[in-house]
């Protein structure tokens, strides 16, 4: 089977864009571009020296005769005469190769693919972070009569009968069969709140 028969080359010349992922043409060593069999896609690097490569923007060709040509006469570049006649078996194997292995980088890279993503860009203006929003606690919620309403202490901090501080603890030092135990201790439960001379500094207020 002649290399042009292979999968990989009937993708490469069923394509209507050039492959993603291509690289531009080096030269041998008499500084002629040396342009594989069967090749399609210009790959002359149009960009100025010291600039990011950027590929001939010339669509598909019909024949590599007529690629060949356009390099010349467009670019102005040497490009390696060929053999005549049919090409050898190793130089078939090589062109089978070649195509596949660009085929594998144009799969790989995915339709999404864009040449510039690794080009560094500019980062935008930094958006001053805002200061992180003060919480303001609850005061403590008590009875009728002004004692604790631990129930509802518990309730509001999230916490079942005892927390974890307290669990800790002798129960019976508490004198209580439940949370929150005394003001000053562990107990999770008075974090969720705030007291009363707390409220008053920072509203500037009597309550």
């Amino acid at each position: 089977m002649s290399w042009k028969d292979s999968a990989a080359y009937k993708a490469y010349s069923a394509l209507g864009e050039r492959p993603r992922g291509l690289e531009p043409w080096g030269v041998n060593n008499a500084g002629e571009v040396v342009i594989g069999l069967g090749e399609l896609f210009c790959r002359c690097n149009i960009a100025d020296e010291g600039e990011e490569v950027e590929l001939c923007r010339k669509p598909r060709f019909s024949h590599t005769g007529n690629l060949r040509s356009h390099v010349k006469t467009a670019h102005k570049m040497q490009v390696a005469e060929v053999r005549k006649g049919t090409s050898s078996g190793s130089e078939g194997i090589e062109a089978e190769k070649f195509y596949k292995a660009i085929m594998k980088k144009h799969d790989a890279l995915g339709a999404d693919y864009d040449p510039n993503s690794e080009i560094e860009q500019t980062p935008g203006p930094v958006t001053p972070s805002k200061p992180p929003k003060k919480i303001h606690r609850p005061l403590v919620p008590r009875k009728k009569d002004r004692t604790v309403n631990k129930s509802q202490m518990r309730k509001t901090a999230g916490i079942g009968k005892w927390c974890p501080a307290c669990k800790e603890v002798k129960r019976s030092e508490f004198k209580s069969t439940s949370c929150p135990g005394p003001k000053g201790s562990n107990c999770k439960a008075w974090e969720a709140f705030t007291s009363e001379s707390e409220s008053e500094s920072e509203s500037g207020t009597k309550i």
